[in-house]
């Protein structure tokens, strides 16, 4: 929420590209930082972690919310948002399926897993 704030102010006027590269430099931290605590399990490089999390989730809203409005124009906003939004629900959709199959690497783990989730 802190970020919300402080980005909204220093990031006015800022082009789709900056705000693009500041969102794969918190990407990269925190793999970084999420790799670092496989060797050394230190209780801060996982709050570095989350602290980058947050900074790549709110800049990726800040550009998506920026490349729409600079590339569409606005009678054709709706559109694109539902596409964006549908695309980003699909990703969270198939992504842990696609982590159980690389991690389990069996149909059958991935129909179970499903099962139990729905099932909480």
């Amino acid at each position: 929420m802190g970020l919300d704030l402080v980005f909204s102010e220093i990031l006015i006027g800022s082009s789709v590209k900056k705000v693009i590269w500041l969102s794969v430099a918190g990407i990269l931290l925190f793999i970084l930082s999420l790799g670092l605590s496989l060797v050394k399990p230190w209780l801060i490089l996982l709050f570095i972690a989350m602290a980058a999390w947050g900074f790549y989730y709110d800049l990726f809203g800040f550009f998506s919310q920026q490349y729409v409005s600079e590339t569409t124009p606005l009678p054709s906003r709706p559109l694109v948002w539902a596409i964006v939004g549908f695309i980003k629900n699909l990703a969270y959709f198939v992504g842990p399926i696609l982590v159980i199959k690389f991690l389990f690497g069996s149909d059958v783990t991935i129909i179970a897993a499903s099962v139990f989730i729905l099932a909480v």
